[in-house]
Formats: C-alpha cells, structure tokens, sequence
C-alpha cells in the first residue's frame, strides 16, 4: 500500500516537473506585462503581432510545408519497405527489423541533431549558419528528419495487410 502511494506521488512530481514550465509559460503569454514576474492583465497583443509580423508567418508556411512534404514522403518510403520486408523471408526480416529498430530507439531530436550536423559539416547547402557562426552551411528541418520518419512508417502497416499486397495473383 505504501509503495504503491508513492509511486503515485513520484508520478505526479514527475508530470507536475514536466508540464508545470509549460503551463505557465501559457498563462505568461497572455500576459499584458513585459515583466515575467508582474501580472499585467489579460491580452492578445503578442498573438496578435506575432500573426502580423511577415518573417515569423513566412517561417510558419515554410514549416508547414515541409511538414506536409517529409510526411507524404516518408509514408511512401515507409509503406514500400513495409511491403518489401512482408516479401522478405523470415530470417532476412528479422535481420532488417532490428537494425531498423535503432532510429526508434534513439529520441527523434538526437537523430534530428545528429542529421543536421552531419548535413553541415558534409553538404554545402547554401543556407545560413544554424548552430555556430563560423559555418556557412544548415539544413532544412526535412532534410535533417526525413530519412528516419520512413522506419516509423513500415512498422504502422499491419503485415497481414502487405503480405496480402505482396501475395497477389
């Protein structure tokens, strides 16, 4: 019983560690303050200039966009593996699906980082610098992403669903 309370109470500190800076950087927002500390009363303004401010909305279309791209790629990367490994034999699936697991192991801004600076250090991309200013290179967020989503894809699709695909007369 009391092992069991307090793993309810560690959960809850855990939770209330994690989300707790999130709520109130949402209450913050609305703040009419410039000050953290001081509440100023309710108010739209930093929403409001931020949806009227054109680089921040440029930023945002240009995120959307290759949102919706690395999606619709990485779905048809992802459900063609998905058929190619239902085809596979049982001992070469088993091969491909573990060393596939390893990018699903990793947290998703590890490999995004790690991506990246590969793309930096390799690849001229013609961007600006990201990360320090004595590079002259970055990525986009597509490229740093795109080629992990595709493994998270083939795992989604049920095997009977490809082996029936595959199996096809």
């Amino acid at each position: 019983m009391l092992k069991k309370c307090a793993s309810r109470i560690y959960m809850i500190l855990i939770f209330a560690f994690l989300y707790l800076p999130i709520v109130v950087l949402i209450a913050l927002s609305f703040n009419d303050s410039r000050s953290k500390v001081k509440w100023g009363g309710f108010t739209l303004r930093w929403y409001t200039g931020c949806f009227q401010d054109e680089k921040i909305m440029t930023a945002f279309i240009t995120t959307l966009q290759v949102t919706f791209l690395s999606a619709m790629i990485s779905t048809l990367i992802g459900t063609l593996a998905a058929l190619g490994i239902a085809a596979m034999k049982k001992r070469h699936q088993t091969i491909y699906l573990g060393a596939t697991n390893i990018p699903l192991l990793n947290a998703d801004i590890v490999t995004g980082i790690s991506m990246m600076l590969l793309f930096v250090k390799f690849i001229d991309l013609g961007f600006a610098p990201v990360l320090w200013p004595t590079w002259n290179v970055r990525p986009s967020p597509g490229e740093s992403h795109q080629p992990f989503h595709p493994v998270g894809i083939q795992f989604h699709i049920p095997r009977r669903a490809a082996q029936q695909f595959v199996n096809r007369p």
